[in-house]
């Protein structure tokens, strides 16, 4: 179908504004068909882009292009494919680059491909997350220490001030805390700051939960009681409290 005149490799869909390519690269659409005119299976994306394809159009949601598209599903060979055509520095409208996007999925196999890529660690998004701060905030030790090997910055906070070793302690990861610390992390973090309700940063005491609990489509990956208030990380990157005396949860 690519190869012949009538094919519309261009033209996306009315709601997602997804391009053939846009597709192909989100669900690794290689290898896959076959026809009689072409007895191996073509790779799709190599076959788009040898159509001159558009790479750099956007979707309606997050405005990503193709190659945040193939990160985001863990499509390892895709990248490698449109990282020599795309613009791999590309951010999307939260800000989000092909990094931090690895970190946010945990795509551990992924990271070192993606870290040679960038020209800079330590991007942050629109919230002034990094990628080895949001690898902290979802509890991503594989992608973290990866991070750190490269020389991912310890210290940058988020637009609020928080910075990653802050988070790790409030959402009960001891371990990513504790490793935190081990490669260098600043403690004055948990002695100066207050958790923006008046009060003394510590550690949760409360037990590490894993859920799968929603709110407005969010999943929270992690929670944790502390100072009468449960601290969660959501897989968007956000991080929400619920005061248990009122049982409301704030965004932050």
């Amino acid at each position: 179908m690519i190869a012949t005149a009538a094919a519309d490799v261009e033209t996306p869909d009315d709601s997602n504004h997804w391009t053939p390519i846009f597709v192909a690269a989100l669900y690794g659409h290689q290898g896959t068909t076959q026809s009689p005119t072409f007895p191996h299976p073509p790779d799709i994306v190599e076959r788009l882009l040898e159509e001159s394809v558009d790479v750099e159009a956007k979707d309606k949601l997050f405005e990503w292009t193709p190659i945040h598209a193939s990160v985001w599903n863990g499509r390892a060979d895709v990248f490698k494919v449109l990282s020599q055509q795309c613009n791999v520095m590309q951010k999307d409208k939260n800000g989000r680059n092909v990094l931090i996007l690895a970190a946010q999925r945990n795509h551990h196999h992924m990271i070192d491909m993606v870290l040679k890529s960038q020209e800079k660690i330590d991007e942050v998004d629109n919230f002034g997350r990094t990628a080895l701060y949001m690898a902290v905030q979802l509890g991503n030790r594989e992608v973290l220490e990866k991070l750190v090997a490269a020389g991912a910055n310890l210290e940058i906070a988020d637009k609020d001030g928080r910075r990653p070793l802050y988070i790790a302690y409030k959402l009960g990861f001891e371990e990513i805390a504790e490793y935190l610390v081990e490669n260098g992390a600043n403690t004055d973090v948990l002695d100066e700051k207050e958790d923006g309700f008046g009060e003394p940063v510590k550690p949760c005491k409360g037990k590490f939960i894993s859920t799968s609990e929603s709110r407005a489509g969010v999943k929270i990956m992690s929670m944790c009681e502390s100072n009468g208030r449960l601290w969660g990380g959501g897989n968007d990157g956000s991080i929400l409290v619920w005061d248990l005396a009122v049982s409301i949860a704030q965004p932050l």
